[in-house]
């Protein structure tokens, strides 16, 4: 059913229809920022330390994934990148001239999650 058949009321628009239609969209966004946050939450929960990982050349012991805030200058839709940790906290440091460790996990899934939450909360 559309908005405006919801908010018409014989030919003019209701204010009761208007109304429960704020409230729905009002609570369709609280219900997603909820969940959002739920999922930050669980994921948060599985980030480890940096000193939990030790170097090995150029990547660590476990394999460690970071996600990454760039600064608000850099240019590009995506603010929050992933990567293997450290190598790829030093291509963007490179590319974009700073950036910031935000969570690092043992599991690159969780680390692409993160990221695209994080990026959709953006948007």
């Amino acid at each position: 059913m559309s908005l405006s058949v919801l908010a018409m009321s014989r030919g003019r628009w209701s204010r009761d229809g208007v109304a429960r239609i704020k409230n729905n969209a009002y609570s369709k966004h609280q219900g997603l920022q909820q969940t959002m946050r739920t999922v930050i939450n669980n994921l948060t929960s599985r980030t480890i330390s940096p000193g939990d990982v030790r170097s090995d050349g150029s990547l660590t012991v476990p394999r460690s994934f970071g996600v990454y805030e760039l600064p608000h200058s850099a240019p590009g839709t995506r603010r929050f990148r992933l990567g293997n940790y450290p190598v790829r906290l030093h291509e963007l440091e490179r590319d974009f001239g700073s950036c910031k460790l935000l969570y690092l996990f043992r599991e690159r899934e969780d680390a692409v999650a993160m990221a695209s939450v994080l990026n959709g909360d953006e948007r």
